[in-house]
């Protein structure tokens, strides 16, 4: 199953109240450990936006993604870039029933490597952050873990 919740960006007046949920996919505060890393390729926008659909110009052309979106240069989808990471995480068995957790912060640009990091590798459901070239921000933050008999939120 899936549950996705899009968000806008939008000035209000309060701040919402944090849910167990948003503690889930914050930021890692602390010490972090590598997990693993991989390459973006140049190609990665174009398959990837033929495969499910999305030829939206900010993943298929560096020229509008640039000059028409104001962004570095044209980017990955982020679906890509979490489904690429997740068997990074040894912890997690593959064969049942995975959870994933995540908020997209950031772009992963194309022709660039991206790091994995975790709270705690070896431990079950720790928090995770991905990142894009040399951006000390993290791209995508979230957790992961085997789903089985966890009721989703």
């Amino acid at each position: 199953s899936s549950c996705s919740t899009f968000l806008v960006r939008e000035k209000f007046a309060e701040h919402d109240a944090e849910t167990a949920l948003a503690r889930t996919i914050a930021n890692i505060d602390g010490e972090r450990c590598d997990v693993g890393s991989f390459a973006v390729p140049a190609d990665t926008g174009k398959a990837f936006g033929w495969l499910c659909r999305d030829i939206n110009p900010i993943h298929t052309s560096f020229v509008l993604a640039k000059f028409a979106f104001g962004f570095e240069r044209d980017l990955a989808h982020g679906m890509w870039a979490l489904a690429r990471a997740l068997p990074l995480f040894a912890e997690v068995d593959h064969a049942k029933p995975v959870r994933v957790d995540c908020a997209f912060k950031g772009p992963v640009y194309l022709e660039r490597d991206v790091r994995v990091r975790a709270a705690d590798a070896a431990a079950p459901g720790a928090s995770f952050e991905l990142f894009s070239g040399a951006n000390p921000r993290p791209s995508i933050v979230g957790r992961v873990s085997n789903a089985v008999g966890e009721a989703v939120v």
